[in-house]
């Protein structure tokens, strides 16, 4: 089974929001449909035995 972790525009704070949309070459988050998708999406496999501790 996969998990996923989703960051979407507003999880950003203000200036990183901009970077963003810069780095897109857009003003308008709308054009990008980045107001209502995520960003960006991680996905995670249950079975990875990886300790996020002590790394």
């Amino acid at each position: 089974m996969m998990r996923l972790f989703e960051i979407y525009l507003n999880d950003l704070n203000d200036e990183a929001k901009e970077n963003y949309l810069d780095f897109r070459g857009v003003k308008d988050p709308a054009e990008l449909n980045a107001d209502i998708a995520p960003v960006c999406v991680i996905e995670r496999s249950d079975d990875d035995e990886t300790d996020v501790k002590g790394d």
